[in-house]
């Protein structure tokens, strides 16, 4: 993917996470190295991480869409160093191409695997970028691009380790 979407991505995240690009850990289930694009960690609670995988993903290419479940399934079984296991966003979220049903039908699937997703939208009042963490439909932070972000205080208290367990 285009470092430039990358780098928007991060910075627009910095205000509230520590960022740590290109992150190594180790599968779980083969016992291989995993490079994952990014991990980050909310700079208000040390035990809020995640790591991202950046890649565009179009869910009428069915074969990119298990592909990229695949891979970000066995980022969730990796070790990473000290980090540990932690749940995986995807980023630009799934192009759905309008179809809501399965847009909240994979959204709670992929969820239950403890995969999300960054949405992001143009806020056209604002005149800004709006980025939102998503897990299983919910909104789990959202921020406007550089700002310091919002965490839903509501769901920040889930155990996604239990989705960490297959």
């Amino acid at each position: 993917m285009e470092s430039l979407v990358v780098n928007e991505y991060l910075k627009a995240l910095s205000a509230d996470w520590l960022i740590f690009p290109e992150t190594w850990g180790i599968s779980n289930i083969s016992g291989h190295k995993k490079r994952i694009d990014a991990v980050i960690i909310s700079k208000q609670d040390k035990n809020i991480k995640f790591g991202i995988e950046f890649k565009r993903i179009d869910i009428g290419a069915f074969n990119n869409f298990t592909a990229w479940f695949r891979q970000s399934l066995v980022y969730t079984q990796c070790n990473f160093g000290t980090i540990g296991k932690i749940p995986i966003l995807i980023a630009p979220s799934i192009n759905y191409e309008d179809n809501l049903s399965l847009k909240f039908f994979c959204d709670r699937i992929i969820g239950e695997f403890g995969i999300g997703q960054i949405e992001r939208f143009y806020n056209k009042e604002q005149f800004c970028w709006i980025y939102k963490i998503k897990i299983s439909g919910n909104t789990f932070y959202t921020t406007k691009a550089g700002e310091t972000g919002y965490f839903n205080k509501s769901y920040t208290k889930m155990d996604f380790n239990s989705r960490l367990e297959l």
